[in-house]
């Protein structure tokens, strides 16, 4: 696992460019990793305020993409108070 936080002020796509120079250096590991049946895939998670919008550049997601392995996002966010609805 290749774990990367980001820090105060550095934002997302700091923390992608991180995390992009750590695995490219490992991508012949991790394809013969995925050649022996396992799934290798980038999951960026974290946790947002409600209705909060976290802008990610052009730039940081083709260096991602080169990378050539699946992304997710996966969010945890605290839900509004002044929202009726669940899903808003």
């Amino acid at each position: 696992m290749v774990q990367v936080t980001a820090r105060p002020g550095q934002g997302l796509d700091g923390a992608l460019d991180e995390l992009v120079g750590l695995v490219s250096g490992r991508l012949r590991s991790i394809q013969s990793l995925r050649e022996s049946g396992l799934t290798v895939r980038i999951d960026l998670s974290g946790q947002v305020d409600g209705r909060a919008r976290v802008p990610v550049s052009p730039h940081s997601l083709s260096r991602v993409a080169a990378l050539a392995l699946p992304l997710s996002f996966t969010t945890r966010a605290v839900p509004s108070e002044r929202s009726e609805e669940a899903w808003d």
